[in-house]
C-alpha cells in the first residue's frame, strides 16, 4: 500500500510540476503548455482504467478551469479599461470617439490578455466597439468572446 501511494504522490508531483509552470506566463504563452499537460493528465487516467482514478486525475483538472475563469476575468477588466479610455477620449473631444484606440494617450491601452493581441476596435458615427475574438485555433463561445458598444453623446447631442 505504501508503495502504491509514494508511486501516486511521485506521478503527482510530476503533473502537478508539468501544470504548475504555466501559471505565471500570459495564457496566450501558457495556453499551449496547458493543453499538453492536461493531454498528460488524461493519459494518466487512462493508463489507471480499472484500477480507479489516481489522485492526479482527480486533482489536477481543476488548475486548467482555475486558470481560464482567472483569465475570463482579467480580460474583462483589459476590455472595460478600453471602454473608459473611449469615455475619456469622448469627454475631452466634443462626445466624439477616437478613430483608433492608439489615438487615446491620456491613459494605457492593455493588450488582450487572451490573446496577447489589441482589442478590435471600430467606431462608427456615435458608437465605439471594442472586441476580442476567441483565441486562433479555438471555436468561439461565450467564455472566450467579449463585446462592447459605448454609445457616445455628442455636445450637440446634450443640448
Amino acid at each position: 500500500m505504501q508503495a502504491v501511494l509514494l508511486h501516486q504522490i511521485g506521478e503527482f508531483d510530476r503533473l502537478f510540476d508539468e501544470m504548475a509552470k504555466w501559471n505565471d506566463l500570459p495564457y496566450w504563452q501558457a495556453r499551449s503548455g496547458m493543453e499538453r499537460a492536461e493531454k498528460l493528465v488524461k493519459e494518466d487516467k487512462a493508463k489507471s482504467e480499472g484500477v480507479g482514478p489516481t489522485l492526479a486525475s482527480l486533482l489536477l483538472p481543476a488548475m486548467t478551469k482555475v486558470l481560464n475563469a482567472q483569465i475570463r476575468v482579467d480580460r474583462r477588466i483589459a476590455a472595460l479599461r478600453c471602454v473608459e479610455a473611449v469615455r475619456l477620449y469622448a469627454a475631452a473631444h466634443e462626445g466624439k470617439a477616437p478613430a483608433t484606440l492608439d489615438d487615446v494617450k491620456d491613459v494605457p491601452i492593455p493588450l488582450d490578455p487572451y490573446t496577447g493581441k489589441p482589442f478590435t476596435y471600430k467606431a462608427e458615427k456615435s458608437t465605439a466597439t471594442i472586441e476580442g475574438p476567441a483565441p486562433e485555433g479555438e471555436p468561439a463561445t461565450v467564455s472566450n468572446r467579449i463585446r462592447y458598444e459605448v454609445t457616445l453623446k455628442t455636445k450637440d447631442a446634450m443640448k
